[in-house]
Order: structure tokens, then sequence, then C-alpha cells
């Protein structure tokens, strides 16, 4: 296929993904509403995840609010980056043909539709990933000074920039020194300073973070470190979660992509062992299966998120539909090579029914139920104008706005309030920090006035905890604002009116 004919496919498929932006009536899920939120107050670090993703939001809130599209055509930026990234590592290491169908599984992957939808933190690590490997790999292949300085630079910048996005580019440089230290043709790179001071400088943009974390207590590394606290060991838990690891990414990649990967998975130990890589299928070899190998095994003591090997997948993608393409006669082929192409239908279909999804699910009248994908994309525009409709009612000209229950409820009302005010949360437990909002506080100041207390029923107990009435001289019961989703699904807020706020949460 021409170069011309990809640069319009290309761009068809990113005019569709900002279209479908536009057209689609979906709010912001509970992350994005809850980091656009830190992106109004900007910092060096936060409770759960490095600056980068606030420090995005701002930008996006800065040149698309109050437009849910303004901040999610920044996925689609990033989704768009990290496919051309993509497909310029697999034209690099085998050529065109490999190139377009490595594109198309990524573009075609039931999970490319959230990922060019929602902008979270996975979007633009995987954008920092994809980049680094291709810089990294031009990097060890060239021969001009001129050119690895300038690749050093490019990834000195993308291993900063992904290191501020999410914990995991932190990986990177470890990797790419096991592959120069596994690869002889390589292994003198290991000589060059440049690589070490790229990683060293990559690793310096966390350096204001580290110093906010030593001020506020190592909050982001106690909250990570929670990700790894051991879950049941019971034989069944254990292929429990196993299989929902393993099942999830047949979903993310497709069926049929999905189990070549993990068959390639399988195949690239048996061909580890028998010493047939080449120096390319190592370099994907190295960047995807341990990092795969070691999730699985920690199946066995903790559940898996979905997302951790987002990075990892990719490489080994590249890998699989390498072997897939090779000729028989080779001796290279994957097993169950013949279903790349069909694979590839598999996974378009299941994309066109994700994005067909918010209007057939209405149609078919299943909205609402509990296989309705959208229902906590929905309802939060409603719930925030019956929430402002109250505040026009008792003529409150600058509310005080309190939520009570999870911490998204904050952000979709903050964001999807008229006017975007602050809005606190009163938190749910008195003993630990469960989330931004209570490293910022800040209700001590409205202590002598009135607070608008929203209630999520959905996320929160059926009652007002005991400290949150105790706080206040009277709590007195307005009303239910209740928006129905279809079904016997609805989100319900409970309204209070909480009189003269006496102090701020204890503990």
């Amino acid at each position: 296929m021409s170069e011309r004919n990809l640069i319009g496919i290309f761009a068809a498929l990113v005019a569709w993904r900002i279209l479908y932006l536009l057209i689609t009536p979906l709010s912001l899920v509970g992350d994005e509403a809850y980091y656009w939120d830190w992106g109004r107050q900007l910092s060096w670090g936060y409770f759960s995840k490095p600056p980068g993703i606030a420090w995005l939001m701002a930008l996006a809130g800065f040149f698309g609010n109050p437009h849910d599209w303004g901040i999610r055509l920044w996925a689609v930026i990033f989704s768009s980056g990290s496919l051309i990234c993509s497909y310029l590592l697999g034209r690099v290491l085998f050529g065109p043909r490999v190139a377009f169908y490595f594109g198309a599984a990524l573009a075609l992957a039931p999970a490319a539709v959230a990922q060019n939808l929602l902008l979270t933190i996975d979007a633009p690590l995987l954008f920092f990933w994809m980049g680094s490997m291709l810089m990294f790999w031009k990097w060890t292949e060239s021969e001009s000074a001129k050119e690895r300085f300038i690749l050093v630079i490019g990834l000195t910048l993308f291993w900063g920039l992904g290191n501020l996005s999410k914990q995991m580019m932190m990986v990177f440089p470890a990797l790419a020194l096991l592959f120069l230290a596994l690869e002889p043709g390589h292994r003198h790179r290991l000589k060059s300073p440049a690589i070490y001071l790229a990683a060293l400088l990559g690793l310096s943009f966390l350096m204001p973070t580290l110093v906010w974390n030593s001020q506020n207590d190592w909050i982001t590394i106690s909250h990570t470190a929670h990700h790894f606290e051991s879950a049941s060991m019971h034989p069944l838990a254990m292929l429990s979660r196993l299989g929902e690891l393993v099942g999830g990414e047949l979903g993310i990649l497709g069926p049929a992509i999905g189990i070549m990967v993990f068959v390639a998975l399988y195949s690239s130990y048996r061909r580890v062992l028998r010493k047939e890589l080449n120096r390319k299928e190592l370099f994907l070899f190295v960047f995807s299966v341990p990092a795969i190998t070691v999730m699985l095994f920690m199946c066995l003591r903790q559940r898996i998120n979905m997302n951790w090997p987002l990075v990892f997948f990719p490489p080994l993608l590249l890998l699989t539909i390498y072997w897939a393409l090779q000729p028989r006669e080779s001796g290279k082929r994957l097993a169950l090579a013949g279903w790349l192409k069909p694979g590839l239908w598999i996974s378009a279909g299941l994309s066109a029914m994700a994005y067909l999804l918010t209007i057939l699910i209405p149609l078919v009248g299943l909205n609402g139920t509990k296989v309705d994908p959208t229902v906590r994309l929905r309802g939060w525009k409603e719930a925030a104008y019956g929430v402002h409709q109250t505040v026009e009612e008792l003529g409150w000209e600058e509310p005080f706005i309190m939520t009570y229950g999870h911490r998204y409820v904050t952000g979709h009302l903050a964001f999807y309030l008229p006017g975007q005010p602050r809005v606190y949360r009163w938190p749910r437990y008195t003993d630990s920090i469960e989330s931004q909002y209570e490293l910022w506080g800040g209700l001590e100041k409205f202590v002598g006035q009135d607070a608008l207390i929203v209630q999520d029923v959905r996320t929160s107990q059926t009652e007002l905890p005991e400290d949150l009435l105790m706080a206040f001289e009277e709590v007195e019961y307005l009303k239910t604002v209740s928006t129905h989703l279809g079904a016997d699904y609805y989100r319900d807020v409970k309204l209070y009116i909480g009189k003269n706020l006496r102090h701020g949460p204890k503990g």
C-alpha cells in the first residue's frame, strides 16, 4: 500500500474519532473528572500519580473548557501519536507490510475505542513508551554520532515526560540495559555514557515530585505500595485472578488476535531456549515477554489491573504479526498464523459495535441493565443540573458545596456545575487519606457557613456519618435528585443543608 493511501486511511481514522467525540452523549468517566480537578490546582505531586496528568488536564482545560470533547481531544492526539510511533517502529524493524498489519491490529483493537475516548494516564504513557522504543532502537543501530546525540536528547525527554505520566515508565531504562547486555552485537553500547546520562536525566524529571512526596509523608509511594498487597491464596481465587487478566487482555486485543499473542508468548520462550531469536526479535522479546510473565505469576498472589501490562503488549503484538507473516518454509511461521486476517475482521467488528453501543443499547431496551457498559458514563450532567437548580432555589450566589461519597462524585460535580466551582469532599474515613481532596482540605475556612451537602447514594452509606452530622449545628434533608438511566438503574444524589459548620474533619 502506498504512503499516500496510508496517510489517507490514518486521516480518516482520526477524523472519525474526533467526530465521535463531538456526537457522543457520554459524560467524563470518574478518573477524567478527578484528574481534571487536579489540573485546577497545579503542583509537583499528587495523591496517587505523578503530576503529568494534572498538567495535561490543565492544558486541556485551558483550550477546551467547559466541554467534554475539549478534554478528550487530547486522548485522540496522544493515541494517534502512539499509532504513528508504533507503525514507524514496525517499519524500521520489519518493513512496511508488517508495519501495516501491526498498525491495523492496534487501530482495530477493541481497547482502541476507549483509548481514543478517555483521557487518563494511559494515553500519554503509551505514546512516550512507543516513542522511546522507536528512538532507542534507532540509537542502537545508528553509526552517526550526530544522529545518536539527537536520539539521546529525544530519549531523555520522552523518558522524563513518561516518568511524569505514570510510574511504569521507570522500568524502560532497565529493559533497555537488559537488551544491550543480552545482544552481543550491541553490547558495546553499554560502554557509552550517553544511555546512562539519558536515564538519569529522565529520572531527574521526578526530583521535584520526590521533594513534594517527602513533604507529604511519601503519600504517592505509600498509595502505590497498596497495589501490591497480597490477596486470597486459595487455588480457585488464584485461577480466578489469572483468568480475569488473560480474559481481559483477550478483550482488549480482540479474541483471535489475543489468542495469537499468547501463543507467541509461549513460542518465544521455546525460541529463546533454542537461541533462534535475531536481534530485532530479541529487542521485542525483552520489552514484552518478561514483564507479562511476571504479571501472570503475580496473579497468583494479587489482582492485576488490566492496564498494568498496557505498554508490554504492543511489542509482543508486533513480534506476533512478524512471525505470522513469515513463509512456511522459513521455519519461523507462528502457529495459528492463518488467524491474522480473520482476527482483524473480528476486532474491527467488535470495535464497530463498541462505537455503536450508545445508539444500539437504548434501541434494544438494554440501557441501565447489567449489560450496559455506558451506564457509568451517563447521568452526571443531569445530577449536576439538579444540584444547580437547588442552589438557585436557595438563592446562594457563592455556594459552599460539599460531597459525601466516592471521589468521582466530587470531580463530576466540579466539572458539570455551571461556572465549575470548587467542590469539597467530606472524607469517608477519618483515619486515612483516600484521595487528593483530603490532601487539599480547605473545609476549615467555611466554619460558620452553611453548606449544600451532596450524598451519592450508590457509593456511600444510606445515612450521613455521625462525624459529619456533628460538624454542623444542624443538618436538614432537602430532596433527592434522581436521574433514570434505564431499567432499574438510577443516578441518585441526596441533598442536605448543613447549617453553621463548626469544624472540619477530625483525625
